[in-house]
């Protein structure tokens, strides 16, 4: 289903807090429609919804890009909660990488995606995970796509 649909097909429950459910026989029944209803997107909200339609959605979020003490904060608590170590200094030089190499702002979901990655690389491998240098960066190249990247010669 297009998120248009959906937002279409509930824009009166979620206003309303009621909805009908059809029954074969034609009958319709109402029902409570009281849900906490959360969409997340990367998509622009005005290619969703008309201004209308994004008006009865009264209370909207931006997840934006965070900042390196922020970025620091979040990948010490995805370690600590793993039970796993990691040096600020590495941890600055995978900001550099994210930036530079590939031109992605910090987001508060890589901390947990990258040490995710490196956690299945070790398990694959059938070793410990350590959160170093190279493993950041291998996760890196795996994590992260980038037209400049040549293949070839990450595999050969």
């Amino acid at each position: 289903m297009r998120p248009e649909e959906l937002l279409n097909r509930w824009v009166v429950p979620l206003d309303r807090r009621i909805d009908f459910l059809a029954l074969a026989g034609g009958k319709k029944v109402e029902i409570p429609f009281e849900l906490y209803v959360v969409f997340a997107t990367n998509l622009e909200p005005s290619a969703l919804a008309d201004a209308a339609f994004l008006r009865r959605i009264q209370t909207k979020i931006k997840v934006g890009a965070v900042s390196e003490q922020q970025f620091h904060e979040i990948f010490r608590k995805v370690c600590g909660d793993l039970g796993l170590q990691c040096e600020a200094n590495v941890i600055d030089e995978l900001i550099h990488v994210i930036r530079t190499k590939y031109k992605e702002p910090l987001r508060a979901c890589h901390p947990r995606d990258l040490v995710n990655q490196v956690q299945w690389a070790a398990r694959y491998e059938q070793r410990e995970a350590r959160v170093d240098r190279d493993a950041l960066m291998i996760a890196a190249n795996t994590y992260f796509v980038s037209e400049t990247d040549d293949l070839d010669n990450e595999i050969g």
